[in-house]
């Protein structure tokens, strides 16, 4: 599971710590701050806002779940198997669409 908390004080530090402790678990931290960069992948999202933020989860999450396929860390149990055509998704205001 790829988990992203969003803030950089001690409470978000907390979350960050202790989801790390769960195997399976990839941690990011936008923006974080340096004592999580030890447990996380701090994110530099520098000038963005929450907004923004979420908008980059929800095109994230369309293209993930308009995939076919199950490809690096992205496994679909409804598809397994992986494709070997390389194909890229690609979000614009709503509309999914695969590029090969």
């Amino acid at each position: 599971m790829k988990v992203l908390v969003i803030g950089s004080g001690g409470r978000e530090h907390a979350l960050v710590w202790k989801l790390a402790q769960s195997p399976g678990t990839a941690v990011f931290a936008a923006p974080g701050n340096p004592g999580m960069a030890g447990v996380a992948v701090c994110l530099p999202v520098a000038g963005a806002g929450p907004a923004q933020l979420l908008a980059v989860a929800e095109a994230i999450v369309q293209a993930a779940l308009g995939r076919e396929e199950s490809r690096g860390a992205h496994f679909r149990m409804d598809f397994p198997r992986r494709a070997d055509v390389a194909r890229h998704s690609v979000v614009r205001r709503g509309e999914l669409r695969f590029v090969e």
